[in-house]
């Protein structure tokens, strides 16, 4: 659009000039004299910018037209009320609440409503609400015509979308809540809708006193995808804005089992949030600390239990749940691990299809035979023994600290005692923390400096961008200006001859005369009186090569500059997802982001406009100039003087801005990257009450590039004010030269035009040149990252030459050897595997089980050389992966990860992203691991539409920060959604079991010799997981399986156990052969873990061991 709207206006002014002529000398019978020939020339000169400049000006009005349409679209949407937002609290005093509904929605949808005068002020409760994610589905009714227990009654429900219904809940103030439930039955939902964060129906009322008095909020909340700020100390991230208190924090570093990882770290708690610097499990106990450290009256944690291992879990029960940090607090907590509670829970809810299908407190519960109890009484039995086990190894350090753990979960009174130990000892920090307060060391940084070149940008830019466009165009272009500047200078020439072709033309002096016939042309033309068709023709064709030459010029700009835009963002994006996982963590995502929305935009728009700009100008600058020379020779001096002037006149200027814009360049990176951070963790910064806080350091950032966007805007009128006195000198100059006499009318009237347009353009071409260094700063940036580092070579990794690999590799005979496996993140880091050797057998299926930050995930990202090794080589099927083509090696393994990745589109996309596979392959797999039933898996393939996947209540919308939308996928069968049904962006419509159950059978639809699973089933509940290891068992009985796993119950059946412990290997063999040593015996790691658990009993029978 934007190039039609040029082309257009390249022939509008040569037409208007054409026209007018034509009527003035046509129409009205008028000569076209040279005095008024340059007279209208010169006014259509200082008329030819603005009308330039209206294709900029429509064209962007349409695109503020469609911006603010979006914007109006966006900021009438619902909002959150002022009960749930400190935001919405705070615009309330001042604007009234509209919530952002419609008139129409009025009648449907009803805000929740605060409790008044008779309820008391710390209740918590959920009285007959209904809520859903979307405006759309107000109201709701169930699957099936029979009723769940307690539902009112059939109503309309938006099937597209899930939804709770008839929640009917009151929770106890000071009490321990379970929430529980099968995978995707709408736990993580219930705590969404007690923050605020899911619409409610009209019908119901919800009570929460959110903020106290001064605004703070009652809440807080630990996500089951943990969100941390990136960038930020542990400290920092635990503190969460709020003042230090040393004796609370200790508390909450002890009650999350924080301490021993911290003391592990080089920083301590001031050690940076990234990606590899802490691990999952460890994210997952500083967002339980953050949430514990909060001065909250009511906490909700989403399945915090899940992403340790037992021994960590037993801890958090102990010290966290129960421990004396939660005395006298509302925890509502969201488990699969509900066995470890029930005996000290207030109130048990049990979660089905949306619905609250029972509630009471856990013995009625059990006495009703609803409530399972064989977990409970295995815990019981287990206790005896644990204590006994941990009382006779006290000379090991790690079994010292299982004894107090069992000793605490024995007796209350000595859970008091431990934690005054703990506290005792915590009272004294870490060695490295106390040298990082004292100064005596700095912490690392995460993040690298963004760097900033300095001075003039380096030709080595320019080549980059003429490389990336192609040099053949640009020399076509050059041409093309040179043949259009030639054009227009005939066609004022020839508006000179045609003024002085008339009859009645006189001289004024001798030297005109002796010009005259000095400058005639070779040939004779006809007088202008009666042949002014002649000259009008003439000079319509000079127009026409004029319109014919430009739009030649706009088509080949047009062409180049888009074919480097796309070229160098080819490149950018290219390097950007071959750079190794180190690099992001050291690269701040708003920077990365900054790279691919504010420079590439200035490389698509602004940079081809200068360059487009700053070669018209020149050329065109340098024709007139050309012009006024040889018309008035005289000129060359004073013209020489103002070319030494003009540097150093703008000379400064150009320098000054050049780095300004660098500047103001780096500063655009903070504000995505406080953006982005506030959206993906935007409902737990709600629950915390923190968004002015985040916005007033959003804000902060947004100032300073305004600052300087302000001072860069200031320097432009300074250099216009000047550019204009040298450019009036330069006109009074050349009237001066021609008032001598020895110029004609003809040629001073050309001479003063060209003068007057030099003035102008002395003007552009310095900001044309300001804006092209400008804009290639831009292109520093962009082209910065043509130099980063990537994952592999072509064809050199390390200094072994890659090759391809057989096309059956690796074969069913194949196995994987691990020879003495180290790696570390960076050069600077600490290992985190030192020395792992073990083989993994053909077919063999292994669990690797360690505490949190073990190395379990590392050594996962070994196998797929996310990261490479600093020592030791693992081979598959005798081949060394170092030597393999990285593609090759990760599109011949599987991965599952514990936070799946799921891309925006269809199941159907997710399954089979390069349409591989049939719909019927499709559906097996999904029928595998429980998410379409069994009979459409065998029924028609043809058809889509016929293809029923049984996944219940999935929204069409993204939650944010981890927030739940989806049901119960098997107990449901009249609710399906089809092949073609939507998934958002990262899988925020699916329950975090549902995205690991959909990213498992994309695995198995890929059918791959080594398949790994890093806590693949993390998030669903022990039935759902039990069925996965029956798949695993039967559908993958050929294959390799390398599953890292918290839940013992998920391993225990393997061939072989590794368990890992400080990136070391500590023991390894079947679970037969490592439950059968003796408590005593040194080196029975996995034994202890088991004893542990409150499943012993069933873990010793499942590996044929006597407990």
């Amino acid at each position: 659009m934007t190039f039609l709207f040029e082309l257009l206006w390249i022939v509008i002014p040569v037409l208007v000039t054409l026209v007018s002529f034509f009527f003035y000398v046509k129409v009205a019978k008028e000569e076209l004299t040279v005095s008024t020939a340059f007279t209208a020339i010169a006014l259509f000169t200082m008329i030819r910018p603005p009308l330039n400049a209206i294709p900029g000006f429509l064209m962007g009005g349409l695109i503020a037209m469609v911006s603010i349409q979006r914007l109006e679209s966006f900021l009438n949407e619902q909002e959150v009320e002022e009960a749930v937002s400190q935001l919405s609290r705070q615009r309330s005093a001042t604007v009234s609440r509209s919530n952002g509904y419609k008139d129409e929605d009025i009648d449907e949808v009803a805000p929740a409503r605060e409790g008044n005068g008779d309820v008391d002020s710390s209740e918590l409760a959920i009285k007959g609400c209904g809520f859903f994610w979307h405006s759309k589905q107000t109201t709701m009714r169930p699957d099936s015509d029979e009723d769940l227990p307690g539902s009112t009654g059939p109503r309309d429900v938006d099937h597209d979308s899930f939804a709770l219904r008839d929640i009917d809940v009151s929770f106890p103030a000071g009490e321990l809540t379970l929430i529980v439930g099968p995978t995707g039955s709408g736990k993580s939902s219930m705590l969404a809708a007690i923050l605020g964060e899911m619409l409610q129906s009209k019908e119901g009322v919800v009570v929460r006193n959110k903020f106290d008095q001064q605004g703070n909020s009652r809440l807080s909340f630990a996500n089951q995808l943990p969100w941390l700020e990136a960038g930020k100390s542990v400290r920092d991230n635990i503190l969460f804005g709020t003042p230090f208190d040393k004796a609370r924090y200790e508390m909450c570093i002890h009650a999350c089992a924080l301490q021993d990882d911290l003391d592990a770290m080089d920083d301590g708690d001031l050690t940076r949030i990234g990606s590899h610097t802490v691990s999952g499990g460890q994210k997952a106990r500083i967002s339980l600390a953050r949430a514990l450290y909060a001065r909250s009256s009511t906490v909700l944690l989403d399945d915090v239990l899940s992403a340790v291992d037992t021994r960590v879990q037993n801890h958090i029960v102990e010290h966290a749940v129960l421990g004396p940090i939660a005395k006298h607090r509302r925890i509502i907590l969201v488990t699969h691990h509900a066995h470890l509670l029930t005996d000290r829970a207030a109130l048990v809810v049990s979660m089905q299809s949306g619905r609250v299908l029972h509630q009471g407190e856990p013995s009625d519960l059990q006495a009703r035979g609803v409530l399972q109890t064989s977990h409970h009484q295995g815990r019981d039995k287990t206790r005896s023994s644990l204590a006994e086990s941990s009382a006779a190894s006290t000379d090991n350090a790690d079994t010292q600290e299982h004894a107090g753990t069992a000793k605490s979960t024995l007796h209350p009174d000595a859970a008091r005692t431990t934690l005054e130990d703990r506290a005792a000892e915590a009272a004294t920090m870490p060695k490295r923390t106390a040298e990082l307060a004292s100064g005596a060391r700095t912490p690392r940084l995460l993040h690298q400096e963004e760097k900033r070149r300095e001075g003039a940008v380096s030709w080595v830019f320019y080549r980059t961008y003429l490389q990336a466009s192609s040099l053949r165009i640009w020399a076509l272009l050059i041409l093309l200006l040179l043949m259009l500047r030639l054009s227009e200078s005939f066609g004022q020439y020839w508006l000179k001859v045609w003024g002085e072709a008339y009859k009645n033309y006189g001289l004024q002096s001798v030297a005109s005369i002796l010009i005259k016939s000095s400058s005639h042309l070779p040939f004779d033309l006809p007088p202008a009186d009666g042949h002014a068709g002649f000259y009008l023709f003439v000079y319509g064709l000079s127009g026409l090569a004029v319109i014919l030459f430009n739009s030649s010029r706009a088509i080949c700009f047009y062409v180049a500059s888009i074919r480097a835009s796309q070229n160098l963002f080819a490149t950018l994006l290219g390097n950007v997802i071959r750079a190794p996982l180190r690099w992001f963590d050291i690269t701040p995502s708003g920077r990365i982001m900054n790279r691919f929305g504010t420079d590439m935009d200035c490389i698509d728009n602004i940079l081809p406009q200068s360059i487009m700009n700053l070669g018209n100008n020149a050329f065109s600058m340098a024709a007139y100039f050309l012009i006024c020379v040889v018309i008035v020779p005289a000129f060359l001096l004073p013209s020489f003087l103002l070319v030494l002037l003009g540097p150093w006149l703008v000379g400064g200027f150009l320098a000054c801005t050049r780095d300004m814009q660098r500047i103001e360049a780096t500063s655009t990176s903070p504000i995505y990257g406080h953006f982005q951070q506030a959206l993906s963790g935007i409902v737990t910064i709600r629950a915390f009450g923190a968004e002015p806080r985040l916005l007033e350091s959003m804000l902060d950032a947004v100032d300073l590039y305004q600052s300087l966007w302000w001072a860069v805007c200031t320097m432009e009128v300074w250099l216009s004010f000047r550019s204009q006195i040298l450019g009036g000198v330069s006109v009074f100059v050349v009237t001066l030269l021609a008032l001598s006499g020895a110029v004609s009318p003809g040629s001073a009237g050309l001479a003063l035009s060209s003068a007057q347009l030099l003035c102008q353009l002395a003007y552009y071409l310095v900001n044309d040149f300001k804006s092209l260094a400008n804009s290639f700063n831009s292109l520093e940036r962009v082209a910065e990252y043509q130099q980063m580092p990537q994952e592999e070579n072509d064809q050199i990794v390390a200094g072994y030459s890659t090759s391809l690999v057989p096309a059956a590799w690796p074969s069913s005979r194949g196995r994987i050897v691990f020879d003495n496996v180290s790696l570390r993140y960076a050069e600077d880091l600490p290992l985190v595997l030192k020395g792992v050797s073990f083989d993994v057998k053909p077919g063999e299926k292994v669990g690797i089980i360690g505490r949190t930050g073990s190395g379990k995930s590392s050594l996962a990202s070994s196998l797929f050389r996310a990261v490479e090794l600093s020592g030791g080589r693992i081979l598959i099927d005798d081949i060394d992966i170092k030597t393999i083509h990285l593609q090759q090696l990760r599109s011949r393994l599987s991965i599952v990860m514990q936070n799946p990745v799921l891309f925006s589109g269809t199941v159907r996309d997710n399954m089979d992203p390069f349409n591989e596979h049939d719909d019927a392959e499709v559906l097996d797999a999904l029928t595998k691991v429980g998410l379409a039933a069994p009979s459409n898996s065998r029924a028609n393939s043809g058809s889509n539409q016929d293809q029923l996947i049984d996944l219940s209540d999935i929204s069409t919308d993204a939650v944010p920060d981890g927030a739940s939308t989806s049901t119960d996928k098997t107990s449901r069968p009249n609710m399906r959604l089809r092949l073609d049904t939507p998934v958002s962006s990262g899988g925020a419509n699916f329950s975090a079991g549902q995205a690991q159950l959909l990213s498992l059978a994309r695995s198995l639809l890929r059918s791959t010799r080594i398949l790994v699973l890093d806590e693949a089933t993390s998030s669903t509940d022990m039935d759902t997981d039990a069925m996965v290891q029956r798949v695993i068992r039967t559908a993958l009985k050929d294959s390799i399986v390398i599953c890292i796993a918290h839940r013992l119950k998920s391993i225990i059946d393997y061939d072989r156990v590794v368990v890992l412990q400080d990136g070391k290997l500590v023991e390894c063999g079947s679970p037969n052969e490592l439950l059968s040593k003796q408590d005593a015996e040194e080196g029975a790691f996995f034994k202890k873990l088991c004893r542990l658990s409150a499943e012993y009993s069933e873990l010793c029978a499942a590996a044929g061991v006597e407990p």
